[in-house]
């Protein structure tokens, strides 16, 4: 039709040309839509031309994964593929997914150039309408090929793989951050781990606690080699009161004087009571009493 249409606007124009009745404007306009038509003529070509192109590759798309499909079920019916050769196969089954793709995009681009010729192309639109058939129906096959590698321990080993090496390293993780909790909680401990003891005057001597250091010098309390057997310790932060059993009592260790108080009891027996936990253990966190 627009051949014909064509011809005819030519040898209008060419009678147009020869006529002094027409005037020149028209024949002005008469060129323009000539101008049109060449254009909208070249814009086709080139649609057809590109169209053409892309149902050939998406034929050859589609005959490659059929050929390459149906030698990778017969490869998987083979008992002992080694390793060498499942690696092979799994690469292989990938590039058939790589082309899948590669033809979805391809005859998404063909309904694009189908929808902008305004739909008129019903062969186009046919053979369009086949290509998504089959789409659907290699998408499905290679699904069920996947599975059977999978069987085969093709491919889903080194998913495997994968997943112990990360299990490994969550493990690993849990217990650095396992045995990092214990280091701060021992170090917590020893932070906060007080000693005390209550003895006679000999007893402390005989412990080497309490060192005499003659006639008119002080006795020397917590020497560098005294016997810390006799010691009861305990955590700092739950030690808030201390019985002593004993009437009569005397602190020789070094502690803040108004971070304790020493309350007799109904019994008449002395406890020493802790006001300020922090600061009467600052200088020493050996407490020795004296009863």
């Amino acid at each position: 039709m627009k051949t014909i249409k064509f011809g005819f606007l030519t040898v209008l124009i060419i009678a147009l040309s020869t006529s002094c009745v027409e005037s020149s404007k028209k024949y002005k306009a008469l060129l323009a839509e000539r101008d049109s038509i060449q254009l909208n003529m070249s814009v086709v070509q080139e649609s057809y031309n590109q169209t053409i192109d892309l149902l050939g590759a998406v034929d050859s798309g589609f005959a490659a994964i059929s050929e390459t499909e149906k030698s990778l079920k017969m490869e998987i019916g083979l008992e002992g593929n080694s390793a060498a050769r499942k690696q092979e196969m799994a690469a292989r089954f990938e590039q058939l997914k790589s082309v899948l793709d590669a033809n979805k995009s391809k005859v998404s681009k063909l309904q694009a150039l189908l929808s902008a010729s305004g739909n008129k192309n019903a062969k186009l639109a046919e053979t369009i309408k086949r290509l998504e058939a089959e789409l659907v129906e290699k998408t499905a096959s290679l699904d069920e090929l996947q599975l059977q590698l999978e069987k085969k321990d093709i491919q889903i080993k080194e998913l495997n793989t994968t997943v112990d090496a990360l299990n490994t390293d969550v493990k690993n993780l849990n217990e650095e951050t396992t045995k990092q909790k214990n280091t701060l909680k021992e170090q917590e401990t020893a932070l906060n781990t007080v000693h005390y003891t209550i003895a006679s005057s000999k007893s402390l001597k005989d412990a080497g606690v309490v060192t005499s250091n003659g006639l008119f010098q002080a006795k020397s309390v917590l020497g560098a080699n005294f016997n810390k057997s006799g010691f009861t310790s305990m955590d700092k932060r739950e030690l808030k009161s201390i019985p002593t059993a004993a009437k009569k009592v005397k602190i020789l260790s070094s502690h803040p004087k108004d971070s304790y108080s020493l309350d007799v009891k109904e019994d008449k027996t002395v406890t020493i009571t802790i006001k300020n936990t922090d600061k009467f253990w600052s200088v020493s966190k050996y407490l020795v009493v004296q009863k």
